[in-house]
């Protein structure tokens, strides 16, 4: 699997989330439940590459923007429509959570069915 993510930081990330549906992982290294999400966010890049962007930003390294952004848990994912956050999550959760969240942002022709995908993980 090919995954469709951009780092983000300080610098680029208002520029990333200002246009378009846009998934945004806040994680750290030592974060256990970030470990576990990790890989159902880039499969998800996959899964809806050309309909919307993922991106990850690492709290440790960009503490000044994860500050302005008011988080307190992670990972906390941010879901952004046109530059404004519409809903968030927060701690581990699992792929179909995620998939309805970013479904019910796009229009219903741009949707993944994700009922046949067996990578579904419950926490």
């Amino acid at each position: 699997m090919v995954a469709y993510i951009t780092e983000l930081n300080g610098e680029n990330y208002d520029d990333f989330v200002k246009e378009g549906i846009v998934l945004v992982d806040i994680w750290a290294t030592w974060c256990g439940p970030c470990k576990m999400i990790s890989p159902i966010v880039d499969q998800i890049s996959s899964d809806y590459v050309d309909r919307i962007k993922v991106g990850k930003c690492d709290a440790d390294a960009n503490r000044d923007k994860v500050m302005e952004l008011g988080v307190r848990n992670i990972p906390t994912i941010f879901f952004y429509k046109d530059g404004q956050i519409v809903d968030q999550t927060h701690g581990a959760v699992n792929k179909k959570k995620l998939t309805d969240i970013i479904d019910g942002l796009l229009s219903p022709s741009e949707t993944v069915d994700s009922s046949s995908d067996n990578t579904e993980t419950d926490f």
